[in-house]
């Protein structure tokens, strides 16, 4: 019987379809695969593209549907490098969780989707974020922090928005915080951005005329009017709960603030003595943009920075007012130091002259920069109930440069101080994330002999290298 063999021609195209039949059915397989489960592996340094372990637990934890519905085309995401990563991480929500179902709806094609949030102003770019009879809103924007200045994106807050805004339809009531009002001080806008996101409802209050039980937590931020001794008690009356305690107060100061003789006595019965000037910083690698008055602080326990993502990032303190403890425990009252100034830090006073020499300080470092003032009541089934006064040395932490600082945990730290004086369990704290190369800083001497390396000296080594092997291979 006679046998036909294939030529090589034959088999040489055999195998090339073979090959491409293979490679069409490889990535079909891996194309559903993809579908179902997250394939994809992120090799950026900071991980953008994936979702954080903290989002993953929240994820494990959904127990009903959640729907996020973003009212734009898929494609409207491509072009800037911030816009597709903030697709990529809508896409992990389903990819991780049966419970997720995400859909992009072309608002400007089907305007009639309004018609199903009737009490809401919808516009294209917002993403709802919907679990039961629960609905976030989200603007566009409120995914990435902004440059103040040119108002550029300098980092992504995509996931941190979305988790948050998971977390807050998916789970029960939210904690409320009181803004206070009434005693001429500082803006809150970008503390009030930082709440809301992290599922906390924030809200005004009038020191005089509104009431504070309801809230969990209040905030006082450098006041330049002195509370009246009504309004001490008023506090002193919320912190302490009828007997039940468990309230917290945060209290920020400034170093422009002027004298307040009623406040600086209610914070010495609760262990601080105020006093006057600005703390500043004479080592460089310890301020922000080598400025002396905008310190880095020190963590000075680590029961809260061992559980930040990077406890070697530091907080920023700026136009910082000292103070200083006056005891640790006094009866049931307890006083303990969380941040501090380094002891290359002093304080200028506020009537110092243009000749003051920071060497001659009369006040020098360690100083504290946040502390945390305990009042505890009778122990109730082993454990005494407490109530808190938060005391930071500054109110510009709380600015919107800082805040979204990736650079800075100004913004994490805050939140887990939150979360451990209300006591508030199952969160979602994540970092910006920045998409921008790492800089390498060179001065230009350096970077002039970079040049000549990287230009001159190397090519003609491997000029050098390539004509001997040349020469070498023709005479052998």
């Amino acid at each position: 019987m006679k046998k036909y063999r294939l030529g090589t021609r034959a088999l040489f195209a055999l195998t090339i379809a073979l090959a491409l039949l293979a490679a069409v059915f490889i990535n079909g397989i891996f194309l559903l695969l993809s579908n179902r489960h997250n394939l994809a592996v992120d090799l950026t340094r900071s991980a953008a593209f994936q979702l954080d372990p903290d989002s993953l637990q929240l994820l494990d934890s959904l127990e009903k549907e959640i729907t996020i519905d973003v009212l734009a085309r898929e494609d409207s995401f491509d072009g800037s490098p911030y816009l597709v990563q903030a697709r990529r991480i809508l896409q992990q929500y389903p990819k991780n969780s049966p419970f997720v179902r995400l859909r992009f709806i072309d608002y400007q094609q089907n305007p009639a989707f309004g018609a199903n949030y009737p009490d809401i102003t919808l516009a294209s770019g917002n993403i709802l974020v919907k679990g039961g009879s629960n609905l976030r809103q989200l603007q566009l924007a409120e995914l990435f922090n902004y440059d103040l200045q040119s108002q550029a994106v300098v980092s992504s807050r995509a996931q941190e928005a979305i988790s948050s805004a998971i977390l807050q339809v998916s789970s029960g009531d939210a904690l409320r915080a009181a803004i206070l009002t009434g005693a001429d001080t500082a803006d809150a806008q970008a503390l009030y951005s930082l709440l809301g996101d992290n599922n906390i409802k924030a809200a005004q209050v009038n020191l005089v005329t509104g009431s504070l039980s309801d809230y969990d937590i209040c905030f006082l931020l450098s006041p330049l009017v002195d509370l009246s001794l009504p309004t001490l008690d008023k506090l002193d009356a919320y912190l302490y709960n009828e007997g039940q305690f468990g309230k917290a107060l945060f209290v920020s100061l400034d170093a422009s603030q002027p004298l307040l003789p009623n406040l600086a006595t209610y914070l010495k019965e609760w262990g601080v003595s105020l006093l006057d000037g600005a703390v500043f910083e004479t080592t460089a690698s310890r301020t922000y943009a080598m400025q002396p008055f905008y310190p880095l602080t020190e963590y000075s326990e680590d029961s809260l920075s061992g559980r930040l993502r990077d406890s070697q990032i530091p907080l920023l303190l700026p136009r910082a007012k000292p103070f200083q403890l006056l005891y640790a425990s006094r009866d049931n009252q307890h006083t303990r130091e969380l941040l501090r100034f380094s002891d290359t830090s002093g304080v200028r006073p506020s009537q110092a002259g243009s000749d003051f020499d920071p060497a001659k300080a009369a006040l020098k470092g360690p100083l504290p920069a946040l502390a945390h003032l305990i009042r505890q009541g009778k122990a109730q089934s082993g454990q005494a109930p407490r109530s808190s006064i938060l005391l930071s040395a500054s109110t510009a932490m709380l600015e919107a440069g800082i805040l979204q600082n990736s650079q800075l945990a100004n913004g994490e730290y805050l939140l887990k101080l939150v979360d451990d004086l209300t006591g508030r369990d199952q969160v979602v704290h994540l970092r910006p994330v920045s998409l921008a190369a790492a800089r390498l800083g060179v001065n230009s001497l350096t970077a002039q002999w970079l040049g000549i390396l990287l230009v001159g000296v190397l090519p003609g080594i491997l000029l050098i290298a390539g004509l001997a092997v040349f020469l070498y291979r023709r005479h052998q």
